[in-house]
């Protein structure tokens, strides 16, 4: 499987009510969660996108839509989350503010063993550390994120962090 073939296969966990079936413009103004798991998304998906460079999260939500999966942890219990990454089986999945109502002995349960992976951060001394990482093999990725709506961290930093942990793991692979 190519490098960037795993990308089309990547899972986002929130604890929001929202869905991306419900992505239109009154869901994509800056404060939404959505707004940045938009620009996030897309920048995995286009990394040599430079931030100057990206449309409008109103034009950017239909294909964004297409190739991302979200699961509400608020309506799903930690066994049917389970299950269902399960079945998705997802290459890349992201727990945007949700990592610690899952935990990594419940993700070993499913195959995804975090303990023998160090956690890893972007580091980049100009946006700072938010977002952590684990590369549980060569075909899977584990980001541990803040949720999209944090008001602290900017569409920027959340665009960057996503799509450099995604980069550094590739060059891990």
């Amino acid at each position: 499987m190519k490098k960037r073939d795993l990308l089309q296969n990547f899972l986002w966990i929130l604890p929001n009510k929202a869905t991306p079936e419900k992505l239109n413009n009154a869901t994509l103004h800056y404060k939404s969660s959505f707004h940045k798991l938009i620009l996030a998304t897309y920048g995995i998906l286009h990394p040599k996108v430079q931030w100057s460079e990206i449309p409008s999260t109103t034009e950017l939500a239909e294909e964004v839509q297409k190739q991302i999966v979200c699961i509400n942890t608020n309506e799903t219990s930690k066994v049917e989350l389970l299950h269902k990454i399960e079945v998705y089986q997802p290459n890349i999945i992201i727990f945007a503010g949700t990592f610690k109502e899952i935990g990594a002995s419940e993700m070993e349960k499913i195959g995804w063993d975090i303990s023998y992976s160090a956690k890893r951060y972007v580091n980049d001394d100009q946006l700072g550390n938010t977002t952590a990482f684990y590369i549980t093999s060569p075909t899977r990725l584990c980001i541990e994120a803040f949720h999209p709506n944090d008001y602290q961290i900017s569409d920027k930093t959340y665009w960057y962090e996503m799509k450099k942990a995604v980069e550094l793991w590739e060059e891990f692979r």
